[in-house]
């Protein structure tokens, strides 16, 4: 039964951190939203009770471990009623620690199998212990709980989109008004975007002229045809792409996929560096090289996985040299 007495099947949960309580902004807009996209049911985890004194500054961040456990029994006893089976769309929003105690109790309630979604506000490392299969995320490059470059391949590893905002603490803030509200709009439109996709477009450019949010996120997913098939097909299983006879395919370890672009226009769109244009005809995926091998006139043999080998051309040699020393 929801706060208003309509019986729903949308529940959205929210896992607040240890000094960061659900009053504050980024829970507080985000039960808004929940609440707008038809969440009418919605649970506040509390981890201590009325009188009771606030854990905040109770943990050092060398205690996170015994933080989780403390909390997470609290909130495994805050919604020990839900019925889970009731719902099929389950929304979770949580806030530093609370991104962990999020994921660890949908993986421990089997609730990944249905339809469950996380947001997750400035998450830990600690956060991609467990499988996490639809969320967002939100990280500053200044925040002493988090290691930024540590999340943000964490995010990209289960293919998490990753918003960063520059020089934003574990609030997300700086301590400028000005440019925190416009920090908190960006976030606000991006997650009210991921709970109601129906949002999307309708809202006007995120963030405004803030223009501190940076997208970490996995590339776009392309489509091609196999055995006359459409397949859908992850840049990340390519390990090269060939143009024959003006038709251009998609090697992957399992299949050959043709797809509808040209070798330039697939580089611009996939807009990542780990597609590298090795010879005319070539672009090979870096990620999935095993060795190299200098070879005469300046040519490099690479090893894709799989064992077959691609020759990186004289012409874009040095090109490659620069990149793996990281100065492209």
């Amino acid at each position: 039964m929801s706060e208003t007495g309509v019986v729903s099947n949308k529940i959205a949960v929210f896992f607040p951190g240890i000094g960061y309580n659900p009053s504050m902004p980024l829970l507080y807009y985000g039960r808004d939203i929940a609440l707008e996209a038809g969440y009418k049911e919605c649970r506040q985890v509390l981890y201590t009770t009325p009188g009771e004194p606030s854990l905040r500054g109770k943990f050092k961040p060398d205690q996170m471990e015994e933080a989780f456990h403390t909390l997470y029994g609290r909130a495994k006893e805050n919604l020990s009623d839900i019925d889970w089976s009731a719902y099929d769309d389950i929304l979770f929003i949580s806030k530093s620690i609370g991104t962990v105690i999020a994921v660890a109790y949908a993986a421990e309630m089997g609730l990944n199998g249905k339809k469950i979604r996380h947001v997750l506000y400035t998450p830990i490392e600690q956060t991609f212990g467990f499988e996490i299969k639809d969320a967002i995320a939100f990280i500053g490059t200044n925040d002493k709980y988090s290691d930024t470059p540590v999340i943000i391949k964490l995010a990209d590893r289960f293919k998490i989109p990753l918003y960063v905002y520059e020089g934003t603490n574990h609030s997300l803030e700086i301590g400028e008004i000005s440019h925190d509200l416009k920090t908190l709009s960006d976030v606000m439109v991006r997650t009210r975007e991921f709970v109601d996709p129906d949002m999307e477009g309708k809202t006007g450019k995120a963030g405004g002229d803030n223009g501190s949010a940076k997208r970490n996120e996995p590339a776009r997913m392309f489509w091609g045809k196999c055995d006359d098939k459409e397949v859908k097909l992850d840049p990340s299983d390519i390990l090269y792409i060939e143009s024959v006879d003006d038709k251009v395919f998609a090697y992957t370890p399992e299949n050959v996929v043709r797809i509808d672009r040209t070798l330039s226009a697939f580089t611009v769109e996939i807009g990542d560096e780990a597609f590298f244009r090795c010879s005319k005809s070539m672009v090979l995926n870096v990620n999935r090289v095993t060795s190299l091998k200098s070879l005469s006139s300046n040519r490099i043999d690479a090893t894709m996985e799989g064992g077959e080998h691609i020759i990186i051309s004289r012409r874009y040699a040095s090109e490659f040299r620069r990149l793996l020393k990281g100065d492209r």
